[in-house]
């Protein structure tokens, strides 16, 4: 349930996976979703705003380049943030909008076209450019095709993904989607 007034909710608490709806770029927020699940902290660290989360006017994010440099934006509540940007339909909480609309305006990398984020069958972007974009700490790609369904149900390959959860965010591409999860692929109901 969108609210039509200001000031609204950035987040209850804290920043949750469930706000997040992908669209057709996923990268971005299967990135902030696997620091979500780890250490959300990492997240809220990068907005600031005065007063509580649950009603907030405005707000100030930093984002970073692949230099580590970074960059602030703030933006104002409006609805059409919600429009416009990944924010779950039946949720109020607008950071996910935030995010994409402080990379957007950044405009530093492929990942953009015409004030839009390009699909990720399109893109160069991936899940280390998003973990940085968040972040500013370099990070980088792994390709292990043998655990290509991590949304599988398999005991060995969850395993395998979770026993690396501690030491870094982890973010998968799958060939069957070409779409970016996060290691439990919870986002909005599996369908970042």
């Amino acid at each position: 349930m969108r609210p039509n007034v200001t000031p609204a909710p950035i987040w209850y608490g804290s920043p949750k996976r469930s706000n997040i709806s992908g669209k057709d770029s996923t990268w971005l927020l299967a990135a902030a979703s696997a620091i979500i699940w780890g250490n959300p902290e990492i997240l809220t660290s990068k907005y600031t705003f005065g007063g509580e989360s649950d009603s907030v006017q405005s707000t100030t994010i930093t984002i970073f380049d692949q230099w580590q440099n970074g960059y602030q934006q703030e933006l104002q509540y409006s609805t059409a943030l919600f429009r416009d940007f990944s924010v779950n339909d039946n949720d109020d909480c607008w950071w996910p909008a935030v995010l994409e609309n402080a990379v957007i305006q950044q405009q530093d990398g492929d990942w953009i076209k015409n004030g839009q984020f390009v699909s990720d069958q399109w893109t160069p972007a991936n899940a280390a450019t998003g973990l940085w974009k968040i972040t500013g700490k370099p990070a980088d790609v792994t390709y292990d095709t043998s655990y290509d369904n991590i949304l599988s149900y398999s005991p060995k390959r969850i395993d395998y993904w979770f026993s690396r959860i501690n030491q870094t965010p982890i973010v998968v591409k799958l060939k069957s989607t070409n779409r970016f999860y996060d290691v439990r692929g919870e986002v909005n109901d599996g369908n970042i």
